[in-house]
């Protein structure tokens, strides 16, 4: 239901492949270097003979191109729709799972040791047998449509 319902509202609000890449706004010197010429020679400097001070510059660069990444990839709608589907997955699974022991107690309080043993079942029969199965429909649709991949847990959900 749900699931399904946010998997078509991303397949909607994504854009093209064909559709030209955002550059990222701050690129590291490395990255700028090799576009303007990739076949340049890259030389590694062994940080254990640096200074502290360049080994802080280091550090302090890899974590600026670390954040960038990160900003890069969080400004996409996809990852964003993604983000949302997940938390609102994981809210319906936790409220259910907070609240089916203790309605199951009070709507019928001889069966608990019954909806113990079915819970258990359930979970873990259930959990094996969907994995199992969607990633074996996954693997046989995907080589035609590669998008199976991604429909298949979402109609699952």
């Amino acid at each position: 239901g749900l699931g399904l319902g946010i998997a078509g509202l991303s397949a909607l609000a994504l854009k093209d492949k064909d559709t030209p890449k955002e550059e990222p706004e701050n690129e590291g010197e490395l990255t700028k270097l090799l576009k303007e010429d990739p076949a340049a020679e890259v030389v590694v400097v062994d940080a254990t003979s640096s200074s502290p001070e360049s080994k802080m510059e280091s550090v302090g660069m890899q974590l600026r191109e670390a954040v960038t990444a990160i900003r890069t990839v969080v400004k996409s709608p996809f990852v964003q729709i993604l983000f949302a589907a997940s938390a609102l997955r994981f809210c319906a699974g936790y409220g259910i799972g907070v609240w089916k022991a203790p309605f199951y107690r009070q709507a019928f309080p001889t069966y608990t040791n019954e909806f113990s043993v079915a819970n258990a079942f359930v979970i873990s029969a259930g959990g094996v047998l969907s994995s199992v199965l969607g990633g074996l429909i996954a693997d046989k649709f995907a080589p035609s449509n590669p998008k199976v991949r991604l429909w298949v847990p979402a109609i699952g959900s």
